[in-house]
């Protein structure tokens, strides 16, 4: 299921996260459909809110994917720094889509196993929100450790390099159009 785009941008609608942010994190956090927070150079303001919360949504772009009565979706977390709580939330959001988080906690070291070996199609993450530059490294390109199943985006891959050769004062608008991207 998660090949399709419809799917991926679902599961975003489905989640709540202010709801998340003020019960899990008091606070301590802001809610985002970016991995850019509001007052980094690469805070993207017209894609902020692009996946608001909208559960109706979320059921209408299953139904179009062809799940209809949504799936069961195998994601690995784990109890340390409390990362499972989080997915636990998003678990019951999703389930109100009829999307099945089924979690299956592992202690530290079969987490981190498991999440770089791509050993489940998804992943409980507690990243944060670190510079693009610092995010591309890990997360986003081919050959980063958070991205076990080797997956590609030419677009993405594009915005990175360009980026990362670009003059300090161009780069800023290439990570926000890389936010914009993911």
């Amino acid at each position: 299921p998660l090949a399709d785009q419809r799917v991926r941008q679902a599961i975003n609608y489905a989640i709540d996260r202010k709801a998340i942010t003020e019960a899990l994190y008091a606070g301590d956090g802001v809610a985002a459909s970016e991995i850019a927070l509001p007052g980094s150079e690469d805070f993207n303001e017209a894609t902020a809110d692009m996946y608001a919360y909208d559960p109706d949504k979320a059921r209408a772009l299953l139904k179009e994917a062809g799940y209809p009565d949504g799936f069961t979706l195998p994601t690995i977390s784990t109890g340390f720094a409390n990362i499972s709580l989080a997915g636990q939330a998003i678990a019951a959001q999703l389930a109100d889509v009829g999307i099945e988080l089924q979690l299956d906690e592992q202690e530290i070291n079969g987490y981190v196993a498991g999440v770089f070996g791509g050993t489940s199609p998804a992943a409980v993450l507690g990243l944060g929100s670190p510079p693009v530059f610092i995010s591309a490294t890990v997360a986003l390109t081919k050959d980063s450790p958070f991205n076990p199943f080797k997956t590609e985006d030419a677009q993405l891959t594009d915005l990175y390099n360009q980026a990362a050769a670009a003059a300090p004062d161009q780069r800023a608008a290439l990570d926000q159009q890389i936010v914009a991207r993911v």
